[in-house]
C-alpha cells in the first residue's frame, strides 16, 4: 500500500524499513526506529498532499552527499549502450560522466537562469548536432 511503512527490527540495534513511495524503498539504520513524520509535499496535480516518511529517509536524504546526487544525474538520461568491448562501455559512462560534470558546472556559474539536468541534456545534444 503505498506510503506505508513495513519494518523489522533486530534486538533494538538494526531496523530495516521499507516504504511505498513511487517504488518501494528500502534501509538499513543503526540509527533511527521506524517513526513517521508528517511532509507535505505536490503531487502531479500541483496540489500539496500530507503523507507519512520514516524520519531515517528524512534524515538520509536532507544530509546525503554528492555522490548520491552524482549517480542519481547519470542514471536519469543515460545514453550508455550494451556492449561487449570494455573500452567502448568505458567511454560512453565518461561521456556521460562529463555531461553530468557540465551540467553541475553550469548551474553553479549560472545562478540567474537554472536549468533542469533533461533541458540541459536536450540542448546540449541539439548544440552539438551540426558538428
Amino acid at each position: 500500500m503505498k506510503h506505508e511503512v513495513m519494518s523489522w527490527s533486530c534486538q533494538d540495534k538494526e531496523t530495516v524499513l521499507a516504504w511505498q513511495d513511487k517504488r518501494i524503498v528500502y534501509m538499513l539504520t543503526t540509527y533511527y526506529d521506524s517513526s513517521t513524520q508528517q511532509v507535505q509535499r505536490r503531487n502531479r496535480k500541483h496540489e500539496i498532499e500530507e503523507i507519512a516518511k520514516p524520519i531515517a529517509i528524512i534524515e538520509y536524504t536532507k544530509h546525503m552527499g554528492a555522490v548520491d546526487r552524482f549517480d542519481h544525474y547519470c542514471r536519469s538520461y543515460a545514453f550508455t549502450r550494451k556492449s561487449l568491448k570494455w573500452w567502448r562501455k568505458t567511454f560512453f559512462w565518461l561521456l556521460d560522466v562529463a555531461v553530468v560534470n557540465s551540467f553541475i558546472l553550469y548551474n553553479e556559474t549560472h545562478q540567474d537562469e537554472l536549468m533542469d539536468h533533461i533541458r540541459y541534456v536536450q540542448e546540449t545534444a541539439d548544440s552539438t548536432a551540426g558538428w
